[in-house]
């Protein structure tokens, strides 16, 4: 939107949501319209919203704003964790604390687990052992249907098992949930120098992520959470996530910055300036393939590329199969 239509000409209030992440778009994002409201369109509003994250940084950042905290009702949930860290695998570990997460709660159980592959394992597990004779399995992921998606959300007389990947964490509160079983584990998109791509990597969570999940278990009232790791683990667990921008490939975000007239990527009004290794990284790779010129600039390549969805790597690939005529067949490689 912001490429299409700079100025934003027909809105008047832009809403940034669930900005705890912390990804680099939203960070993009953010620094993009702080530019336009401090230059051209003073009269542009900005709200920035999240559930768990500190507003007075970014309170400081804007400087003409002003923080707003709604309490809201939560009710205590019941932290219970396991006596030691186990070495099955993770769709083992839920079908044994399974019967006891039902039998602790009377409502729908929500289950957090790092991806959809793990979440179809997990079903299967269940399944064979006979474990949810008077429940029903349902999956949650970003790349699920609408239609799958509102069974998930719908009101049921019939108690639910919801196998989800953080899509739940913050993004989606699913109602009569009294139940949650965390894994402890999620993917999160890191840099892999090997091959100049992004990634998605299994690791354990924060703290705070931990909460956050734990917190859907209390929502209309009180309810319980298991983990899967002991108490001792979680207290040497980082307090916080890490902001994209500090642990990923900065060249996407450099050629957006390019096409929007920015030269100096410093420059730029960061809530959390970039590594300056990761911008210089970013620019030798984008002269290497012709996104941007010797001042920075980007050039028709350039354009060419940011039209597609894809790491500046993929979509210059793209570009050059397109010139040769042979985009479908390299589309499919």
């Amino acid at each position: 939107r912001l490429h299409g239509d700079p100025l934003l000409e027909d809105v008047s209030c832009v809403l940034l949501d669930e900005f705890h992440e912390r990804s680099l778009d939203l960070d993009l994002s953010l620094g993009m319209l702080h530019r336009i409201r401090t230059t051209l369109r003073p009269e542009l509003k900005l709200v920035v919203m999240s559930a768990t994250l500190d507003p007075e940084p970014i309170v400081d950042f804007l400087g003409d704003a002003r923080a707003i905290t709604s309490e809201g009702r939560a009710y205590p949930v019941d932290i219970r964790y396991a006596k030691m860290l186990s070495r099955d695998p993770v769709d083992q570990q839920i079908a044994s604390i399974l019967p006891a997460a039902l039998r602790a709660t009377h409502g729908h159980l929500l289950v957090f687990l790092p991806g959809v592959g793990e979440i179809r394992r997990a079903r299967r597990t269940i399944e064979s052992k006979g474990l949810a004779r008077d429940a029903t399995i349902l999956e949650l992921y970003g790349d699920l249907s609408p239609k799958d998606q509102d069974r998930v959300l719908a009101e049921s007389g019939i108690r639910k098992i919801i196998l989800s990947t953080n899509v739940a964490e913050t993004s989606i509160t699913i109602p009569g949930v009294t139940g949650v079983i965390d894994s402890g584990l999620a993917r999160v998109m890191q840099f892999d120098p090997r091959v100049g791509l992004p990634k998605l990597q299994l690791e354990p969570i924060s703290q705070a992520s931990a909460e956050q999940r734990a917190g859907r278990a209390g929502r209309t009232e009180p309810g319980v959470c298991f983990r899967l790791w002991p108490a001792a683990v979680h207290r040497s667990r980082r307090e916080g996530d890490t902001a994209e921008i500090e642990r990923c490939d900065f060249s996407d975000a450099l050629l957006t910055l390019a096409a929007w007239g920015e030269r100096d990527a410093l420059a730029f009004p960061w809530l959390t300036p970039p590594p300056v290794d990761s911008i210089a990284a970013a620019q030798k790779l984008l002269l290497r393939i012709a996104a941007i010129g010797g001042s920075g600039s980007i050039t028709a390549t350039g354009r060419q590329m940011l039209a597609l969805p894809l790491h500046p790597r993929l979509s210059r690939f793209l570009v050059e199969a397109a010139v040769l005529g042979s985009e479908a067949a390299a589309a499919l490689g």
